[in-house]
């Protein structure tokens, strides 16, 4: 099993994992699923107006108040000399009232308010012994309605015992917690000991552990555990915000670095961030969790971050000019997670728990992400293919006009009986100058003919011919070692693709070379029905940059380049043939290998994309 699958399966089992973590039951004491406060005596429960009171022994009934009235917990307190009591009320945009015995408690001094992004606030109340042996009572005004997403929590106790009720009411996010900050030392250790984990690019691995870090604290800073250990609310805010800023920077940066090195990289960035807004808002519509009227911050922190990166990937797309077709691959792939938005919200439906609204988000973005991998391989494929048909265009034409030199040369050769009569009688008649005139005519004729290969392969020859002129201006030497019969049963196009494209990159290599004397070797030979070639050239590139199985191009112009590589595998993998290259002392060395030759049954033709 390959190492890439391994990693790939390893991160489905992590999501699988985090949404069955996410699913697990929540014991919440929020007013709408009942009163739980963790401490040793129950409160009483009563509405305004009701007369009646429920023991939350029954708090599996809902509490209904469907004219939102106010809402009353009381509770006997005992005398324990516990002097670090606390009570902790979390509420959205309700008002409250503390009374002990009746008095209404005055906190406004001892109090503390944190107040995140969300809108929710969290006010902590230390009782100390003002409140032992005495009925301590909460009334809770829910004039603005009790939904799941802000109903109030109330927890009374010693702040360890508010800290440790937090974590075990929401365990699913500690856990998530935990495991996005194992997986992000995981990554930021591959990073450090290696240059890259697995297939993955060593910017990528950075990216990725240090996102998975912040998105850690991230987690932990939305369950108020800051505010209650520290009673900081600029810590807490400041934590919350720049965690989401950078979660959204680095998210960007790892998946810029993951994508192939092409001009649809800004493109696909797009379609990333437009998929998450797009996830976002269906998560919200599904649970109805998200107020963004009260997460204002979230959103302009997230389009900051996604902001500084959409700059840099847009004006490069600017500068390279994308085409129509990176319009057409962006309109295909928002289509999936667009329409099924666009269900949702003309539907009206609505999902009040996380462990569904997850996975039709993830199942929804692992669509989108497939989507946009067969793109970009389709895209990259037909940019491929695109390279083949117009290298094949050019040298057809060539192979065409070489076959008419080839006939003028023969018609030349049977015609050289008469033109040595014509120069023959021209001397007998004393004419010099016209013998003279005559002789450079046919020389002429012969000295344009003169670098012409002939070992009778009539697409090899042109080829070789034109790449051995293209080399002599450029001041390189060309060695050529041919042993192959004149005729090989190999289609026009594959000649074309895999030498065509192995002489340019050779040609292209030496030009750049600042070395004073550059050399281009060729050998090819055939065994049998195997066919081996080797092509050397001189090459000032240090090492090979290698890009899972492909070799990235070193030229700085990268848009336009790599692409011969890709026509020459292409070309190869039509025979199951092999392809090796490596650089050493100033040279690199291409060897391919075709296997079958003899029994050749290809129709030259290039893939349907």
């Amino acid at each position: 099993m390959k190492k890439s699958t391994v990693l790939i399966m390893a991160v489905i089992l992590l999501l699988i994992a985090t949404l069955l973590i996410q699913a697990l039951p929540m014991e919440q004491s929020r007013l709408q699923d009942g009163i739980d406060t963790y401490s040793e005596k129950d409160w009483l429960v009563r509405l305004e107006g009701d007369g009646q009171s429920w023991e939350t022994e029954m708090k599996g009934e809902r509490i209904y108040n469907p004219d939102n009235k106010k809402v009353y917990l009381s509770k006997k307190l005992e005398e324990n000399g516990k002097n670090d009591l606390y009570l902790m009320i979390l509420t959205s945009n309700q008002e409250y009232k503390v009374y002990i015995d009746g008095v209404e408690y005055d906190e406004e001094l001892d109090k503390d308010e944190l107040e995140s992004t969300s809108g929710n606030r969290l006010t902590l109340i230390p009782l100390a012994e003002a409140a032992e042996g005495k009925e301590i009572t909460i009334m809770l005004d829910t004039s603005t309605g009790l939904k799941a997403e802000n109903a109030p929590i109330v927890y009374m106790g010693t702040k360890a015992q508010l800290v440790l009720n937090m974590v075990t009411a929401q365990l699913p996010i500690f856990t998530m917690a935990v495991i996005q900050f194992a997986v992000g030392i995981t990554l930021l250790i591959f990073y450090i000991v290696s240059n890259a984990l697995y297939s993955l690019r060593k910017k990528t691995v950075l990216y990725l552990s240090l996102l998975t870090i912040c998105l850690s604290f991230w987690l932990i800073s939305e369950s108020y555990i800051w505010g209650i250990m520290y009673n900081n609310n600029a810590f807490f805010f400041i934590l919350e915000n720049v965690c989401r800023l950078l979660i959204s920077i680095l998210f960007l940066l790892a998946v810029y670095h993951f994508l192939p090195s092409s001009e649809n990289r800004p493109v696909l960035i797009l379609i990333y961030v437009l998929a998450g807004m797009l996830l976002f808002a269906m998560i919200g519509q599904l649970t109805q969790v998200f107020d963004f009227s009260h997460s204002y911050q979230y959103a302009i922190f997230s389009i900051i971050g996604q902001t500084v990166v959409l700059l840099v990937v847009l004006v490069r797309a600017v500068l390279h000019k994308a085409g129509v077709q990176y319009l057409i691959l962006l309109v295909a792939v928002l289509l999936t997670p667009v329409s099924i938005v666009i269900t949702i919200f003309q539907s009206g439906v609505r999902i009040d728990r996380f462990d569904i609204a997850l996975p039709v988000a993830a199942v929804i973005s692992v669509l989108t992400t497939l989507t946009i991998i067969s793109l970009s391989k389709a895209h990259q494929e037909m940019i491929m293919t695109y390279s083949i048909r117009r290298q094949m265009t050019v040298q057809t034409e060539y192979c065409r006009n070489l076959e008419k030199m080839n006939d003028e040369m023969e018609l030349f050769r049977h015609d050289a009986k008469n033109h040595m009569l014509v120069l023959g009688q021209f001397l007998r008649d004393d004419k010099i100058e016209e013998a003279k005139s005559y002789a450079a005519l046919t020389a002429g004729a012969y000295a344009n003919r003169e670098d012409l290969l002939a070992t009778g392969n009539l697409v090899l020859d042109s080829l070789l011919t034109e790449k051995m002129r293209m080399a002599k201006e450029l001041g390189i030497d060309m060695q050529l070692e041919l042993l192959i019969p004149k005729e090989i049963p190999v289609p026009l196009a594959y000649w074309i693709v895999l030498m065509g494209n192995i002489m340019d990159n050779a040609i292209e290599a030496c030009e750049r070379s600042e070395k004073t004397q550059r050399f281009i070797s060729v050998r090819i030979r055939m065994e049998g029905n195997v066919l081996f070639g080797s092509i050397a050239n001189t090459s000032d590139d240090d090492k090979i940059i290698r890009r899972g199985d492909s070799m990235q191009t070193t030229k700085k112009d990268k848009r336009f380049h790599g692409r011969g590589m890709l026509a020459i595998r292409w070309a190869v993998e039509q025979y199951d043939g092999a392809l090796e290259y490596e650089q050493k002392d100033g040279v690199f060395t291409l060897s391919f290998t075709l296997y079958g030759i003899d029994c050749d049954s290809r129709d030259g033709g290039l893939p349907n994309i």
